[in-house]
């Protein structure tokens, strides 16, 4: 449903900076690099909101469905189930992230962020709710589908690749987070070298290190450039917001962007890590809208 050229050009710039961060990865954090900067650390604290926040939108569409679509108890039953599981995912991994070492380090203050997160998931929510209100809602539900299915396999994707690929973060390596194991610059690796020896031999001494390791591919810019596919699926939900589409998806980029220079800013990332995750959350959005484009025609057809 979105041009293939928009596709065409985002990715180009995500190839562009894996290409430039191959060869200045280092020199480029070491230029960035502000410890604890207050501006980074507030989006690493709430710059992944799109992909928890279109948890709840969805949320807030399929309880739309459940009232105004579906007559049946044991259908509305199970879009009540789906969206109460989606709003609850959504605030629960956003007020995990926002209470983590990555934005305010106060892990044991549920009470603090939880209604905070709750709140800014719901807003997403009442938007869902609203769309699906003006929205073709015969074929509502299959575009649901395809953006929910869009964030887990991305974030299956992502949790993969960290899990086989630890790269340290530029923050341990200059030893801003090393409580028990002497880290230097000597450590620092580009993202296509595997050192899960090292990372065994730092985890051995400090378990609580393991997230210095999780650099490559950066998951908040991947759940930033959730907003490219939110954005750029309004006009699907309102049709009278189609000639915006264009300038939606890249509004949605520039925040992707926005994020991913913050995760460098604080240390958090290296150029070619918010690369990768532009890149890949970005095909995993092409996909996905492939698969519903080509699930309109079989409509259609049938």
């Amino acid at each position: 449903m979105l041009r293939k050229w928009n596709f065409a050009i985002l990715i180009g710039i995500a190839l562009l900076g894996i290409l430039l961060g191959s060869f200045y990865d280092l020199s480029l954090a070491q230029a960035l690099y502000h410890e604890r900067n207050g501006f980074g650390v507030f989006v690493a604290s709430l710059g992944e909101l799109p992909a928890y926040g279109g948890a709840g939108f969805l949320a807030g569409a399929l309880l739309f469905l459940s009232i105004h679509r579906y007559p049946k108890w044991w259908q509305r039953a199970l879009l009540y189930v789906s969206a109460a599981l989606l709003y609850g995912l959504g605030t629960y991994f956003q007020t995990l992230t926002f209470l983590s070492v990555n934005a305010y380090n106060m892990p044991g203050h549920w009470e603090i962020g939880l209604p905070i997160c709750g709140g800014l998931v719901l807003l997403f929510g009442v938007g869902g709710f609203f769309f699906a209100k003006h929205s073709d809602q015969q074929h509502l539900l299959r575009v649901i589908i395809t953006m929910a299915a869009v964030v887990i396999v991305s974030a299956l994707l992502f949790e993969g690749i960290k899990r086989i690929s630890p790269r340290p973060r530029y923050r341990w390596l200059i030893g801003e987070t090393s409580l028990t194991y002497e880290s230097s610059l000597g450590y620092f690796t580009p993202w296509w070298q595997n050192v899960k020896a090292l990372r065994d031999a730092v985890l051995l001494k400090d378990p609580g290190l393991k997230e210095e390791f999780k650099s490559f591919p950066s998951g908040h810019t991947s759940n930033a450039m959730a907003c490219v596919m939110i954005l750029s699926y309004l006009p699907v939900w309102k049709s009278s917001l189609k000639k915006y589409q264009n300038l939606f998806c890249y509004i949605g980029f520039v925040y992707g962007m926005l994020v991913a220079f913050t995760r460098m800013l604080i240390g958090a990332h290296f150029l070619s890590d918010v690369s990768w995750g532009a890149a890949l959350s970005l095909l995993c959005f092409y996909l996905g809208d492939f698969v519903l484009t080509q699930w309109g025609k079989h409509e259609k057809t049938a």
